[in-house]
């Protein structure tokens, strides 16, 4: 195929694909003539996983040639590589040793605690949920622990039904399944969570059904 059909088949734009040739994050095509390559499906996915890479998981350029070589290692494991994203996701953050997201990184410790769950200190959502304790703090509120509860089991519930359906053929397929998971799982979940919100409020609110719409 053409580049105007590998951009079409992988969602990156041309320019966005001719930036990735330079920078050597995807093979060159097979040379036909001075001024025409040819690419393959191969192209196609090298494309994808970069721009998981890029756009879900937000890496800057160095980043992702890190993780693209660990991806190309056939002795790094499945477990390894996932791990090893996850650091890579989390390498600009600076630790926090006290104040109160360092409170909240406690509770959250002990919750995992609580629910017998094994994760790790590098697991991302870790900090994003002591940055959501913290938040609700600084506006006088707490979040009762029969509710952060609940969430847990919710979220459990969740996880299995993405793990169940992830792609573990091959590292790439795993990272870009991972990737995927992480961003369009959670943003369903959460609009889903608002969705069932706006109907119970206004259930509780106004009980009198609304008019079906035209």
């Amino acid at each position: 195929m053409r580049l105007a059909q590998l951009s079409q088949d992988s969602g990156v734009p041309v320019a966005t694909i001719k930036f990735y040739l330079r920078e050597k994050l995807i093979p060159p095509g097979v040379i036909v003539s001075p001024r025409l390559a040819e690419y393959g499906q191969e192209h196609v996915a090298r494309l994808r996983l970069v721009r998981s890479l890029a756009e879900g998981a937000k890496l800057s350029l160095p980043q992702i040639r890190d993780v693209l070589a660990l991806i190309d290692d056939r002795t790094v494991t499945g477990a390894d590589l996932i791990r090893l994203l996850a650091q890579q996701i989390r390498s600009q953050d600076t630790p926090v040793t006290e104040g109160p997201l360092a409170q909240a990184l406690v509770q959250v410790d002990t919750l995992l605690q609580d629910l017998d769950w094994t994760v790790p200190a590098w697991a991302v959502a870790r900090s994003e949920l002591a940055e959501a304790l913290t938040l609700l703090r600084s506006y006088q509120q707490d979040m009762p622990p029969d509710v952060l509860l609940a969430y847990a089991r919710l979220g459990e519930q969740a996880a299995l039904l993405q793990i169940g359906q992830l792609q573990t053929s091959s590292s790439a397929e795993l990272v870009i399944s991972v990737l995927t998971a992480r961003l369009a799982g959670d943003a369903a979940l959460l609009a889903m969570a608002r969705l069932a919100f706006a109907h119970h409020m206004r259930m509780h609110l106004d009980p009198a059904p609304e008019p079906p719409q035209a």
